[in-house]
C-alpha cells in the first residue's frame, strides 16, 4: 500500500537522472534531496516548468516534479523521495 499522499515519511528515495525528454517512472516526488547548491531546472505535476530555482546544498525542498530538467540544472546529486 503507497502512502503518496499522506503527510508521513518517504518510503522511497533515487538518485534522479536529468533528461529533457523522459519524465520520472515513478511519477511525481513527494520532495527533493540536493547535495549540492545550484539551480534547478524541472517540469512539475501540472506540467509547468520552473527554471533556476535556487537551492543550497543538503536541503530538502517539498517540490512534485515529474522531470528533472538538464537544461539549466547545475545541482550535483538530486534525489527524489516518494
Amino acid at each position: 500500500m503507497s502512502s503518496q499522499h499522506a503527510a508521513g515519511p518517504a518510503e522511497r528515495v533515487r538518485l534522479l537522472v536529468e533528461s529533457d525528454t523522459v519524465d520520472i517512472w515513478e511519477g511525481p516526488t513527494r520532495s527533493l534531496y540536493c547535495e549540492g547548491s545550484g539551480n534547478l531546472c524541472f517540469i512539475d505535476m501540472y506540467g509547468n516548468t520552473v527554471a533556476d530555482y535556487a537551492v543550497a546544498a543538503n536541503s530538502y525542498h517539498p517540490l512534485r516534479i515529474t522531470r528533472l530538467l538538464s537544461t539549466t540544472t547545475t545541482v550535483a546529486r538530486v534525489w527524489g523521495l516518494w
